[in-house]
Parts: structure tokens; sequence; C-alpha cells
């Protein structure tokens, strides 16, 4: 089954006009979504360079693959032009990849490194339309490099400032209930980070998820894990969970809180997943 308009994702944006015959990011209450988009072309055209340019600078604003449908600002849905994302796709080597649905269809596209780097010089040009989406979702420290603020007290316990804010914040974003298995008795609930605790910094909102203690302790040893696809959060189970009462929880979709500043960051999410990955291929050898 197609997906549905109104589980369309909804984002802070609005995109820039085109002056040409037709805008390659589709206007439609009800957008067409393909397995196979039947185009052999590769194209090179005004129009597929203000396709490239968006998509790129979309992508670098969410951090994540951008979806083939979505809602802008005021709710007008948008689609991706099929003809530009497969002429992307058809160029050598392939400069867009599919991401698809159970059912097989396209619900995002991620672009790859040959067109990311057409456009490095042009980034600040790329991302300018979508910059309050990008400063949304930015997290305040670099999950790739981050710098240990903890200080240390005589015990070499390491202090958690701003522990009960942290906890409080997130208890509001998450409606007092566990992520994963929707459990709303606060006394077993804990606010988990995403990236360690490493400071102040990585106390943000966006670093954070609500979770049922033993969940917390799956989630921090890597048995549990998170994965962005195209706009859903779902839960990833370890195969060492396999047997236990753990593994219905693999590829739960998980239900986000409505604000986008409030959802966890693709950064954050991303980092724990590859951590997760790592330790699913030690097992393996």
């Amino acid at each position: 089954m197609q997906p549905h308009p109104d589980n369309f994702e909804r984002l802070d944006i609005e995109i820039p006009e085109y002056t040409g015959d037709s805008h390659p990011f589709s206007k439609g209450q009800n957008p067409q979504f393909y397995r196979v988009i039947k185009d052999p072309a590769e194209g090179r055209t005004l129009r597929t360079t203000f396709f490239e340019k968006n998509l790129v600078g979309l992508y670098w604003a969410l951090g994540r693959p951008v979806p083939y449908a979505f809602r802008t600002r005021d709710g007008t849905v948008r689609s991706l032009d099929a003809g530009c994302v497969q002429f992307l796709f058809n160029r050598r080597p392939p400069e867009v990849e599919y991401v698809r649905d159970p059912d097989e269809y396209i619900i995002a596209v991620k672009p790859l490194e040959p067109l990311l780097e057409r456009f490095q010089e042009d980034y600040r040009s790329a991302i300018a339309p979508y910059s309050r989406l990008a400063k949304i979702l930015a997290l305040p420290f670099d999950v790739d490099s981050p710098v240990d603020e903890r200080r240390r007290v005589i015990s070499e316990q390491v202090r958690r400032d701003g522990a009960v804010a942290f906890r409080r914040d997130i208890s509001h974003a998450w409606g007092t209930r566990c992520a994963i298995s929707g459990v709303r008795i606060s006394q077993v609930l804990d606010a988990a980070h995403i990236f360690p605790y490493f400071g102040a910094a990585t106390n943000d909102l966006r670093n954070g998820i609500m979770l049922k203690s033993d969940l917390h302790i799956l989630f921090d040893a890597h048995l549990l894990s998170l994965e962005y696809v195209s706009g859903a959060l779902r839960v990833r189970a370890s195969k060492r969970l396999r047997d236990s009462p753990y593994s219905k929880y693999h590829d739960k979709a998980i239900d986000l809180p409505h604000d986008l500043s409030h959802q966890p960051a693709p950064d954050a999410v991303r980092k724990h997943f590859e951590e997760f990955q790592q330790m699913e291929s030690k097992e393996q050898t």
C-alpha cells in the first residue's frame, strides 16, 4: 500500500520558487509513489540543477535522506519530481540512493558523494533556504569529535550537571512514557542520553529519549538502538536478544514528539546506530 498523506512528515520549510515551466518539487495532495521509475534518461538542465541543489540543501539540513513526499510549513504537500530523481539515479556512478518501505515503494532519497561533492563549495547557498530547519535540528556538540566537559569530584565520580532539568525536559517532551514500550510509570522511567553524557552541552533535549530502566541498560550497552527510516524512528534489536522478550521491539516505529525540536537528532541517532552495528559485526566474527 502506498504511503498515505496523513502520515507525511511536516518540515518547517518552504521550497524556493522556480521560474521555469514546471517546479521539480511537485504540489498535490496525493502524490504518486513508485517502486520503479521507468525513465532511462540522464538529464542535465537548469531544472535538474535547481532540483539537485535543493535536494542537497535539504539533506544537509535534515541530516538524513529527504522524504519523497512531505508537508511544508503551511501544510502544503510537496513531492520530489520522479523524473529528476531518476535522472540522478541513472548517472554513472549513481548520484542518489533510494530508501524503500516494506512494500518496496520509494519513500526517501539520499544524495551520494558525487552529488554532495559538486555542491560542497556552494554549501552556504544550498542550505540557506533551509537554515531555520538546520538550526532547529542542530546539536550544540559534534558527535564525531566530542569534547568531554565533565568535571570530576574528589570521589572520581562524574557529576552530571543539569541532570534534574534534563529529566524534567525529556519527561515533558515524551509525555512521561517510555518511547519503546509505552510504559507510563514514572518510577521506572529514565531520561536516557542517545550520545553519552559528556557535559552540559550533551544535556540537549534532542540528545535524549525516555526509556524504561531495563531498556535504558540495553540501549547503553548497544543491544538496542534506533534508526531513522524516511522520518520514522525505528527500534533495532541485537541478534543477541533474538530469544528474549525484547526481540518483539525490533523494527517497531516510535511515536515521536509532535514538536520537531523535541525529536531525537539524526546525528546522535546515527552515531549510536553505527556503534550498535560495530558491536553486531564483532559478534559475528
